[in-house]
């Protein structure tokens, strides 16, 4: 439990704006300079945590990430049902969703506990609608969150 607190807490960090997290004293909001404002979600982290490693940036997802993973806390035995539509199954250079797939453009590692990674890719949905998304995911041995800040899902790794 104390692990998933640490994890709603990095999500909150991540894709909150720094407005939202408090203007230091004696600077406006519209004070504010361009640098701060573009600061990587990474640094933020690493001003908010105090012990997030170095960026790390690839292009493939990480093997941590690697297997069948479906929606839900409970657990997920493989093989899944081929007509549910919230599997996901997880490979180097795939995201292969029910009706979409996703190739990575860049992943970045942004924290070691819990293991994290700011994933930029590009969605194909339904052969033809091609957008970039950048998520966090977040994993914890056979689970798995990602959240856009917008949404969040929690899957369980199928066995």
């Amino acid at each position: 439990m104390e692990r998933l607190g640490t994890v709603l807490f990095l999500a909150a960090i991540l894709i909150v704006p720094d407005s939202v997290h408090g203007t230091p004293p004696g600077e406006s909001e519209t004070g504010r300079t361009a640098k701060d404002e573009s600061r990587s979600i990474a640094e933020r982290v690493a001003a908010r945590a105090g012990d997030v490693p170095a960026a790390q940036s690839i292009d493939r997802f990480p093997s941590q990430l690697f297997g069948t993973w479906d929606l839900g806390p409970r657990p997920c035995r493989l093989p899944v049902n081929e007509d549910s539509d919230s599997p996901i199954r997880i490979e180097a250079e795939l995201i292969q969703g029910y009706e979409h797939f996703e190739t990575p453009v860049r992943v970045e590692r942004i924290s070691d506990m819990p293991t994290a990674w700011r994933i930029t890719t590009s969605e194909t949905y339904l052969g033809s609608q091609v957008t970039d998304d950048v998520r966090i995911f977040v994993a914890d041995g056979d689970r798995l969150v990602i959240t856009s800040g917008a949404e969040t899902q929690q899957y369980r790794k199928c066995q």
